[in-house]
């Protein structure tokens, strides 16, 4: 009794351990279902061509989405920003009037890297103070954004396509000073 005891013990420890030898094979042989994207924003292309606006701005957009997970990503947000309405100065193109970027993070509700997601980011820009209207006076701007969101991810492509509602608050020098941030996002991106 004892010798078939110590067998079943023996063969079932040799099996767990082999199984989850395999189990860890199949793990590392598996392909990501999630992957690095890189999205255009189509409606700042368009500002670059046409007047979206009033004030003359013209901008560009893309969004950088590193997974970390099937449930989250890292999100950064490069921008620059432009005034045309005073297209030179001293017979030259003046530098964009704003740069910089925002870095967040997004979480995806049902666990697959895309679908529903709520997104935060922290923005840092640099740039020129459109209320004084100096173009040696420079500033930098922070705003803090929430944003909720879908992203859809279409079958045997590596395209991607988002759009996302965002609500925030900032030191608002470049905006004017009437809180709160609102922002709407469109993306169409390739997942690497």
């Amino acid at each position: 009794m004892k010798k078939i005891i110590l067998a079943t013990a023996i063969f079932v420890a040799v099996n767990n351990f082999c199984f989850a030898e395999e189990e860890e094979k199949n793990e590392i042989e598996k392909p990501k279902e999630y992957s690095v994207a890189v999205y255009i924003h189509p409606i700042s292309l368009l500002s670059l061509t046409a007047h979206l606006s009033d004030n003359n701005e013209r901008y560009l957009y893309a969004t950088i989405e590193i997974p970390r997970s099937p449930s989250t990503s890292i999100i950064i947000r490069p921008s620059i920003w432009k005034d045309v309405s005073e297209f030179t100065i001293f017979g030259k193109a003046p530098v964009w009037d704003r740069f910089g970027t925002d870095v967040g993070a997004r979480y995806y509700t049902n666990n697959k890297g895309n679908g529903f997601y709520l997104q935060g980011t922290v923005g840092l820009f640099y740039g020129k103070n459109k209320s004084v209207r100096h173009y040696d006076n420079n500033v930098v701007d922070v705003d803090i954004m929430g944003y909720i969101g879908n992203s859809i991810k279409p079958k045997k492509t590596n395209l991607s396509i988002f759009f996302d509602v965002g609500l925030g608050v900032g030191s608002n020098r470049f905006w004017g000073d009437e809180p709160p941030i609102f922002d709407i996002n469109i993306g169409i991106g390739y997942r690497f």
